[in-house]
């Protein structure tokens, strides 16, 4: 059984500040000691995208430094929300492609994972594969003898949320042409909703995992806002050959019941 755990959009702002009324840093933290405490035996994490809120160079570092003493093997994504140029400042040698985006693959017993840099050059919510990213893809998918499972901020379909449809990802039709030519994806695991979402597509079963600080209302009527506080959760992903598995953990909101602990 392959092992791992996904984290995403956890908006990291500078130490100390709060977003939205709460505090990134210490929800994100509070999520490390938990996979370390439960979930050590991981092969590896992945944050996908929206490391930080706004760029800042102060929160990428201390990412860093929260990693840098984090046992599991951890892949960074970035997402609508990051700067590449700050990223790489701060992680000047975290893996990418030929062209300079946040892509690389990373292959296993169970086959290739690839992660995908769907930022958009200019600051806005939705997604983009340019040209060479989709070559890239293309090229990958090419190469791969088996099962593909793929990691990307924005997802390349609807999720049944307006707020978020509309800032999904923008070439969704090139991105669908390309893995339908290949036919050996097996999952997509994105970010960017800040829902626990689970569909298929195509055929393929893809999945995310809520933010780890705010979330997004289903209705935005049912807050009045935006976003929302809802339960922060990450996912324990396990796979083998006849399955592959999606649990989800809300650390933070995971609590004992009255009744006795063996009852």
């Amino acid at each position: 059984m392959f092992k791992l755990i996904q984290i995403t959009d956890p908006h990291l702002v500078r130490p100390g500040k709060l977003l939205w009324g709460l505090n990134p840093t210490e929800r994100l933290e509070k999520c490390l000691r938990d996979i370390k405490e439960f979930h050590a035996d991981a092969n590896f994490c992945v944050i996908s995208g929206d490391l930080t809120d706004d760029g800042d160079l102060l929160a990428f570092q201390h990412l860093r430094s929260l990693l840098e003493v984090f046992e599991i093997d951890t892949n960074l994504m970035i997402g609508n929300h990051d700067k590449r140029e700050v990223f790489f400042e701060a992680f000047p040698n975290h893996q990418k492609d030929d062209s300079g985006f946040v892509q690389y693959q990373i292959d296993t017993a169970i086959g290739k994972f690839l992660f995908l840099d769907t930022k958009k050059d200019k600051p806005v919510s939705y997604g983009t594969l340019c040209d060479k990213r989709l070559k890239w893809l293309d090229q990958k998918l090419t190469e791969a003898e088996g099962f593909v499972y793929i990691f990307m901020h924005h997802p390349p379909f609807d999720i049944g949320v307006d707020y978020m449809d509309r800032i999904k990802l923008d070439v969704a039709e090139n991105f669908e042409e390309i893995v339908k030519k290949h036919q050996n994806v097996r999952h997509i695991f994105f970010g960017h909703v800040h829902r626990p979402v689970f569909l298929s597509w195509n055929g393929i079963t893809c999945s995310a995992c809520p933010g780890i600080n705010h979330q997004v209302p289903i209705k935005r009527e049912s807050v009045g806002t935006n976003y929302s506080i809802e339960p922060a959760m990450y996912s324990i992903i396990e796979i083998d050959n006849n399955c592959v598995r999606v649990n989800l953990d809300a650390f933070i909101d995971r609590l004992p019941t009255s009744m006795s602990l063996y009852r």
